[in-house]
Order: structure tokens, then C-alpha cells, then sequence
């Protein structure tokens, strides 16, 4: 499944970017979401817990 940066941004600033995985398996974002959520938003709320997900 291939999610946007929304979903990333909304579910990690609660917490819960484990329902990713939980509910759909492998979940795949694209350089640009990475980019727009990881990167860009560095130092933001949730950027740090995106990141660390895409490394596990």
C-alpha cells in the first residue's frame, strides 16, 4: 500500500504509525513523500517518528 503524507503526518503526531503496518502490511512512501515529511519538515512534530519508521 502506498500512502500519502498525510496520513504519515496526522497518525504519527498521535502516536499510532504502528496502524500502518498493523492494519496493512508493508506500506511504501515515495522519495517525494519522504522529502515532504522527513526532511522538510525536520524538527516538526511527528517527523522524527516518520523517519525512524521508514528505517525499520
Amino acid at each position: 500500500m502506498i500512502v500519502d503524507s498525510s496520513v504519515l503526518i496526522h497518525l504519527s503526531r498521535i502516536g499510532e504509525l504502528s496502524l500502518l503496518k498493523e492494519f496493512l502490511g508493508k506500506v511504501t512512501i515515495t522519495e517525494d513523500v519522504y522529502r515532504e515529511t522527513v526532511e522538510e519538515s525536520a524538527g516538526r512534530a511527528g517527523s522524527s517518528a516518520i523517519e525512524q519508521a521508514c528505517g525499520d
